[in-house]
């Protein structure tokens, strides 16, 4: 999927960064912090791009918690 960075707009502690895809448009946010470890374009985009595809393919995450999904939890 190929996405087309449209801008970025800085926030108080935050950066978010705007993409266009065919299908969507997405908003990823790099903290501050995030933004200090970066010194080079190459590992922006690298950051980025791991962002985006946590985002978009949900990398890491869907193994993990589509299971739980329509499960009840008693507290």
């Amino acid at each position: 999927m190929q996405f087309t960075f449209n801008g970025y707009e800085v926030l108080d502690t935050s950066v978010r960064f705007e993409f266009r895809g065919a299908d969507a448009d997405i908003n990823i946010y790099l903290s501050d912090a995030e933004l200090a470890t970066v010194n080079t374009p190459a590992a922006l985009r690298t950051i980025l791009e791991a962002k985006l595809r946590r985002k978009v393919n949900r990398e890491g995450i869907a193994s993990k918690l589509d299971a739980f999904i329509g499960q009840s939890v008693t507290i």
